[in-house]
């Protein structure tokens, strides 16, 4: 109870620190006067009785101080103050600002656009339930060999399509060129997605003389359709042949194709022998059931096929069929696209590596420029890990800048990218700069910060030593008086001598001193 009553205190004071400052304040003016009607009350002059009362209390300030190190915010403390000093060096020094925040936005922007579209083609898992669960049938290419499948295995749901093919659309003036892709009955079922609104295929559907159903994109259905609930159950013909729609696809579905604009059933019937066990490519997948490894579908799949080899109603070769074999969808979908996206990433890191060493060297050079400054802070009280640290926050500024003008920069790059990639790209459409990619980017503009803040802080640490005595403080003086009137309000009152000697002093003046720092 405590620990929590302790961290509550501790946020009030970040969050709520004029209050907190004010209610200090307060206490201490009421604490001044009450001391000051005591010494009245003795019989001393008002104003010899305010003044005695003031130095029976001692350093205000170095108190106050005491007050705010208790609370255990002296860490936020000491940042604010850094990052303020931080944010008037850096509008001061525009052209510095300005070189830095565009080459941290811009390697920023294009490592986030590219790693978008790694992470939607490559990393992420496929949008179906159990994703891990579903395998491609490489070389299972043919209807008779996938509906044997279909029917006789015992670890796996198999599922079929054709890819995708142009069908006339009849319309109310005239026909229209649309895409769809026949498929098998039980293919979404198997992928693990339902129709949005609607039903999904009857489980006889792509047998003989089974009903002619579709099942419309959502694209489709808002673009021609109007979006309409009432299309359910009315007709579309394709290629003059009548079919019902029996359902709409959620949006952003796009398998196996985004060209994909309808599925309709494929037709098995073995007594198409020509279709069923020769022409008409099909490509197979497959759900593993539960506690089902791959390995042991692939044995399954590879012990049928002499059996389906003796179905066939012509000889085949005797090689046929001993390449077949399960391999994972994702694996199998990015294949053609894999190296090449990694590839695109390492170069953007490679910019991005670039882009921090710039920063770096630019921040070197400020920090010669600004020995002088650092002289008069060490001269102060200042130590060379104080300067660093100021480093530090400054470069932490510039990334998290440039880390916001680099993720609105992506997002323009990425819709470029988009443009650029092959349209057969898999699940281009799907990639999105979202939560995640915001997250990397973030990470990415700390760690660069971080990254390009550690030369120009080790070099302060090393050359602030030698500064004290080599005169440029003495010289600097005369050139920016401005500045030392800034340095001593942000650095003199954190020299650990003189807090040590006047709170050796305070604490000697009164006893209730120590009360008011607690």
């Amino acid at each position: 109870m405590r620990r929590l009553q302790a961290l509550l205190m501790k946020l009030r004071a970040i969050f709520f620190r004029s209050r907190v400052e004010r209610e200090m304040e307060a206490e201490f003016s009421a604490h001044l006067e009450a001391e000051t009607r005591e010494l009245i009350a003795r019989g001393l002059d008002p104003s010899q009785a305010r003044r005695r009362a003031a130095a029976t209390m001692g350093r205000i300030d170095l108190i106050k101080e005491d007050c705010r190190d208790s609370r255990g915010t002296a860490f936020w403390e000491h940042f604010r103050h850094d990052a303020l000093f931080g944010l008037r060096l850096l509008f001061k020094n525009r052209t510095f600002t300005a070189m830095a925040l565009a080459t941290m936005a811009l390697a920023i922007g294009s490592t986030t656009a590219v790693f978008s579209v790694v992470d939607g083609v490559l990393l992420r898992p496929l949008p179906f339930a159990a994703p891990g669960r579903l395998y491609f049938a490489r070389f299972l290419n043919l209807r008779g060999h996938f509906d044997v499948m279909r029917s006789q295995s015992r670890l796996a749901d198999y599922a079929s399509y054709m890819g995708v093919q142009a069908f006339n659309l009849r319309g109310r003036d005239w026909p229209e060129r649309v895409s769809g892709s026949q498929v098998s009955a039980n293919f979404f079922r198997v992928l693990g997605i339902a129709p949005q609104f609607g039903r999904d295929f009857a489980p006889d559907a792509d047998r003989p003389g089974a009903p002619h159903t579709a099942i419309l994109s959502h694209a489709l259905w808002r673009e021609r359709y109007g979006g309409r609930r009432d299309v359910l159950g009315s007709r579309m013909v394709l290629n003059d042949v009548p079919y019902e729609i029996v359902g709409i696809m959620p949006d952003r579905f796009q398998f196996p194709s985004p060209d994909a604009a309808f599925w309709v059933p494929m037709t098995l019937d073995p007594d198409a022998i020509g279709d069923y066990w020769g022409t008409s490519v099909c490509w197979t997948f497959a759900r593993l059931h539960d506690g089902v490894s791959g390995q042991a579908a692939n044995s399954e799949l590879r012990a049928w096929t002499p059996r389906v080899h003796a179905m066939f109603p012509w000889r085949m070769p005797d090689s046929w069929g001993t390449d077949i074999a399960l391999q994972p969808m994702r694996d199998e979908l990015v294949a053609g696209v894999r190296d090449r996206s990694l590839l695109l990433l390492g170069a953007v890191a490679l910019v991005l590596s670039i882009a921090i060493v710039n920063v770096a060297n630019l921040m070197i050079g400020q920090t010669a420029a600004r020995r002088a400054e650092f002289a008069l802070r060490v001269s102060l009280g200042a130590t060379p890990g104080r300067l660093a640290r100021q480093l530090f926050t400054e470069s932490l500024l510039l990334a998290v800048t440039g880390g916001l003008l680099g993720t609105l920069l992506a997002f323009g790059l990425l819709a470029l990218l988009k443009h650029l990639l092959p349209a057969d790209t898999p699940r281009l459409a799907e990639v999105s700069i979202d939560r995640t990619i915001i997250l990397f980017a973030a990470a990415v503009s700390l760690g660069s910060g971080l990254l390009f803040g550690m030369l120009p802080g080790g070099h302060a640490h090393r050359r602030s030593s030698g500064d004290i005595g080599s005169g440029v403080c003495n010289r600097s003086v005369g050139r920016r008086r401005t500045s030392a009137a800034q340095l001593l309000d942000h650095d003199a009152h954190r020299s650990g001598i003189s807090r040590r000697i006047d709170r050796h002093r305070a604490a000697q003046s009164r006893p209730h001193h120590r009360r008011i720092a607690r």
